[in-house]
């Protein structure tokens, strides 16, 4: 079995752990959803607002937002702005798009390494932070963020390293190919 192949078993391995994070987001918003309808309920109807509702929803899209990331990045419907790369074709494009994956994956490690550094701080800390009104700690929320933030960090090393390899294609067979899409 040759580096190649390893490479694509890993991303492949990855893909699939993102689409099955999506579906815990998926679950999370289902979850908030219900929450809030009875929430609403409850303070409209019944004048009896359930206690902690904005704090919950609040943890809630931490788990929705950093659990979908990943899998948005692999669907590839993260924002991405096309201003100055939008007249590049061919090789001049996967060079910018190969810098800026570069320059994501840097950005997304040094998030990831601070993140995590506050997410144990604060989970080993016997003064953590907790939630004001429910007393929910806050380090699991930061630590699940972290792991779906370094999940995406992943994805982006898989779409650099498969710009970077369809770039030295390019210098030996004089085509380009990305994402299935064969340009001269």
């Amino acid at each position: 079995m040759g580096l190649k192949e390893i490479g694509l078993k890993i991303e492949k391995a990855i893909y699939i752990v993102s689409r099955g994070i999506r579906v815990f987001s998926i679950s999370a918003l289902f979850i908030m959803m219900l929450f809030g309808t009875v929430g609403v309920i409850g303070r409209y109807i019944f004048n009896k607002p359930v206690k902690g509702d904005i704090e919950l929803h609040e943890l809630m899209m931490v788990v929705i937002i950093f659990t979908a990331m990943a899998y948005a990045t692999t669907m590839k419907q993260h924002v991405f702005v096309e201003l100055l790369v939008a007249k590049l074709k061919g090789r001049a494009l996967a060079v910018a798009n190969s810098i800026a994956l570069f320059f994501s994956l840097i950005i997304l490690s040094l998030i990831v390494w601070r993140m995590a550094l506050v997410g144990w701080r604060e989970l080993l800390s016997p003064t953590g932070k907790y939630t004001v009104l429910l007393g929910v700690p806050v380090a699991p929320f930061i630590l699940l963020a972290d792991a779906g933030l370094f999940l995406m960090t992943l994805v982006f090393l898989c779409q650099f390293i498969r710009q970077l390899t369809a770039l030295f294609a390019f210098r030996t067979t004089g085509e380009l190919s990305v994402s299935g899409v064969k340009v001269k």
